[in-house]
């Protein structure tokens, strides 16, 4: 997040549960095709149209970046007063 001036960044995660018959193969970021990726890039575009917001898709990183990104927000919630 940013300090309240200029673009804030807002990553999303894709998770899936642990037993999934549609997902039983998903494990990682390279688990999906390149199809379903453009999906959820259409489908995150399309969520932010009418907020007036301008959206720059970074790319995709795979399970441990998102792991370690749960593991920083936890740490920071925990260490609120």
């Amino acid at each position: 997040k940013s300090s309240g001036r200029g673009r804030e960044r807002n990553d999303r995660l894709l998770v899936v549960p642990t037993v999934s018959p549609r997902a039983e193969v998903l494990e990682d970021i390279e688990d999906l095709s390149p199809r379903e990726r453009e999906e959820l890039e259409h489908f995150f575009v399309a969520a932010v149209t009418f907020a007036n917001k301008e959206l720059r898709l970074l790319g995709w990183e795979g399970a441990q970046s998102a792991e370690r990104m749960v593991e920083q927000a936890a740490a920071r919630y925990e260490a609120q007063p």
